[in-house]
């Protein structure tokens, strides 16, 4: 009997033991699947913390490599605001679509060569333009006529190549156009109660699309607010009304992937939170003010090195940028007082090693007594604000001229 209890008990000992083990086992294999998923979110989605964000002044300290293009003013390319910007930096061209609906063509010194297109009723002409788009690979232009709904391609020079029709309705709802490949379009849609979705990839051949990305606040007329921005160099990425999500365009599978989250105090928002339709933009983001949600990435450009985007917070603006090679990120207050960093308020475009803001004659002319106050760094050391260069530029630079390119170049 004493055998049978002493061996009872050693059983109950063996078990627990086992139990044990099983359980530390599981334990283990419970940590190993959840890095394992942590692992794969991290390879899949790159997480920008504005925690982390360096405070380090990108754009004075890079002051030196800040270069102008004056476009040159004459009385056949007279530019009255620039509505799109298009720069093919390997072909030499920079494309100006005006708000008069014109296309202008300058070499990238800012020498006037040629206009595209034809404004008439007559064949290969079109009834008016309310976009551009370039196809780099073949080195033409394309313009978008939504009254013929077509698409009518030119060559850099100005010759006429062809006019490719489209499904009217197709266009309807689009605000803005972007090539990804020969066949395949990018289209930025409204955001108004007429659509529900932020981006529609187009088959160009066929007619056939798929719309991606829902809008999280829906408005009843469209506003540039509301409406996503699209940057292309290595990769095509673009951002979305109301979110903190970059997004990639995969095309493998030709579809939007989510890329890159940036992540704040501020709560993400969701479809539920905006329970009532907005006229503007503006009107959901006071209702993302008080819920103390996001009002999104905005103004997304990309260099081959660097992501730049603004962001809203605590009634501040932020300039963000991220280096893609060393992924460190900076920070900084958009500063009114800098007058290098207040026109970083009004970048619009990217080549593949810099950005592009464009400011007015009048806004050079009135750099006056510039350089009594001179900026200087955190340590108290004077910075060089390229003064020979402006100066030269205003010397050269009447109130009546065509607007001037200013790009930063980071390295």
């Amino acid at each position: 009997m004493k055998y049978i209890i002493n061996l009872s008990h050693r059983f109950n000992k063996r078990l627990k033991i086992r139990k044990c083990i099983y359980a530390i086992t599981l334990f283990i294999f419970f940590i190993s699947c959840t890095e394992s998923k942590k692992q794969d979110i991290n390879e899949e989605l790159t997480v920008i913390d504005f925690e982390t964000l360096s405070q380090e002044d990108l754009i004075t300290k890079n002051i030196k490599n800040i270069d102008f293009i004056k476009l040159e003013t004459n009385d056949r390319c007279l530019i009255r605001g620039i509505a799109t910007l298009e720069i093919d930096t390997k072909n030499d061209r920079i494309f100006i679509f005006d708000s008069n609906k014109k296309i202008f063509v300058f070499d990238i010194d800012g020498k006037f060569l040629n206009t595209i297109g034809s404004i008439g009723t007559g064949p290969n002409e079109q009834l008016t333009v309310v976009d551009i788009f370039l196809d780099k690979e073949n080195e033409r232009i394309g313009l978008v006529d939504v009254y013929r709904s077509s698409f009518f391609y030119y060559s850099y020079s100005g010759k006429f190549l062809k006019e490719e029709k489209i499904d009217d309705e197709i266009l309807a709802l689009t605000r803005q156009y972007f090539l990804i490949n020969e066949s395949t379009m990018l289209l930025v849609q409204e955001n108004s109660k007429r659509s529900l979705f932020n981006y529609r990839l187009l088959d160009i051949n066929n007619d056939k699309y798929k719309d991606c990305l829902p809008f999280l606040a829906v408005g009843s007329k469209c506003s540039n607010l509301n409406r996503p921005k699209i940057s292309n160099n290595n990769s095509i990425l673009m951002s979305a009304f109301l979110t903190d999500t970059i997004y990639e365009y995969d095309k493998i599978n030709n579809t939007i992937k989510s890329s890159y989250f940036f992540k704040t105090k501020l709560g993400p928002a969701n479809k539920n939170d905006f329970e009532n339709d907005y006229e503007l933009g503006g009107d959901a983001y006071s209702t993302a003010d008080k819920k103390g949600l996001t009002r999104g990435i905005r103004d997304l450009l990309t260099t081959q090195k660097y992501i730049y985007f603004s962001y809203f917070m605590d009634e501040e603006e932020y300039i963000i940028f991220y280096n893609t090679d060393s992924n460190i990120g900076y920070c900084n207050i958009c500063d009114i007082d800098n007058f290098y960093s207040s026109w970083f308020q009004s970048v619009r475009f990217s080549t593949e090693d810099a950005f592009v803001s464009i400011i007015s004659a009048d806004e050079i002319l009135n750099l006056n007594n510039v350089y009594e106050n001179i900026y200087k760094n955190s340590e108290g050391v004077s910075i060089d604000i390229n003064e020979d260069k402006l100066n030269l530029l205003k010397q050269k630079t009447d109130i009546e001229d065509n607007p001037i390119l200013v790009m930063y170049k980071l390295l």
